[in-house]
């Protein structure tokens, strides 16, 4: 057993439950726009920034369903310049000459990015956490 199973064991629950409530805040009706975030959210990585959330959400007060909405935030937040980064700067170096296609892709790839950033903002909004809605658009 590595080190992170032995720190996630104790909040293991609430990992499976984030995962799913990760999943659906990212889910749309839009085919090709569902199966890129569907990509996002199994290549999440370790998730060490929901870990350190619930276990700060454990320490202080209780785990509700706020601690949920404010990993995912965390998340989209700090996994949205890594999209940028990794797929819209780096693309030309995969790719070898330009064209329609890699023109293509790098406005598809800044539509996903702006959708994340969107999924940002809209997430307080639809649960009428205006104050939330606010340390975020500070913190931007």
């Amino acid at each position: 057993m590595s080190t992170l199973d032995k720190i996630k064991k104790p909040i293991a629950f609430e990992m499976k439950t984030f995962d799913e409530k990760f999943k659906g805040y990212l889910s749309s009706k839009v085919p090709l726009v569902d199966r890129v975030m569907r990509y996002m959210v199994k290549r999440k990585g370790k998730q060490l920034r929901p870990i350190l959330v619930f276990f700060s959400s454990i320490l202080t007060v209780f785990l509700s369903f706020l601690t949920y909405l404010v990993s995912s935030l965390f998340l989209l937040i700090l996994s949205s310049p890594l999209f940028l980064v990794f797929v819209v700067y780096f693309s030309s170096h995969r790719i070898v000459f330009f064209s329609l296609i890699s023109l293509f892709h790098l406005k598809l790839s800044f539509l996903f990015l702006h959708f994340l950033l969107s999924m940002v903002l809209l997430l307080p909004v639809v649960s009428l956490l205006y104050e939330l809605l606010y340390h975020v658009c500070v913190s931007f």
